[in-house]
């Protein structure tokens, strides 16, 4: 009997090991919308839980926006201007903590008619897992927040209380998906 409360303590505190680098592997990165309609961003590599991101060259293409340089994409409706996070970050995830995923996809987005761009326009995907895959829908975010450093400590500066839903049909995509290869 004592054996077996042995081995099972064992099993419980060796648990946390074996789901270590349980998201690792490729994935090809996917912006969907409402309508079915896929657009390939790129390929996320994570491996050992740290990720690195490989943007695809298409669809972006350079702009010099507000006085400084965006890669963005011009959609049917919109453009939307991959806005990269300007402060140090982990660039580790783990399935119950996709943050510095999140992080990697900021976005600002703007109509065509528009001159400049305005951080108040941000874009924020809620990432969860799901099977083998990792998704989210895109919430609003006032991406202002970001104009100055965050107070130390502070590693996450944007809050679940700062992300809006938004309108299902207001962007041309709503979900970002990434799909283990």
């Amino acid at each position: 009997m004592r054996r077996a409360r042995a081995a099972g303590l064992a099993l419980v505190l060796a648990a946390p090991v074996a789901f270590a680098g349980e998201l690792d592997g490729k994935y090809d990165i996917v912006l969907s919308g409402a309508d079915g309609t896929d657009l390939a961003l790129g390929q996320l590599t994570i491996a050992d839980d740290r990720i690195a991101v490989a943007m695809s060259e298409k669809p972006f293409s350079n702009h010099f926006l507000s006085m400084r340089p965006f890669r963005c994409m011009d959609l049917e409706r919109q453009m939307w201007c991959h806005l990269p996070y300007p402060y140090e970050k982990p660039a580790s995830v783990t399935a119950d903590d996709l943050r510095s995923l999140e992080y990697e996809f900021l976005f600002i987005h703007r109509s065509a008619t528009d001159y400049g761009i305005d951080a108040w326009n941000g874009l924020y995907f809620s990432l969860s897992t799901e099977n083998e895959n990792i998704s989210g829908m895109v919430r609003e975010v006032d991406l202002n927040i970001l104009a100055s450093p965050p107070e130390d400590g502070v590693i996450w500066p944007i809050t679940k209380d700062e992300l809006h839903d938004s309108e299902p049909d207001r962007h041309q995509f709503n979900q970002l998906r990434f799909v283990r290869q």
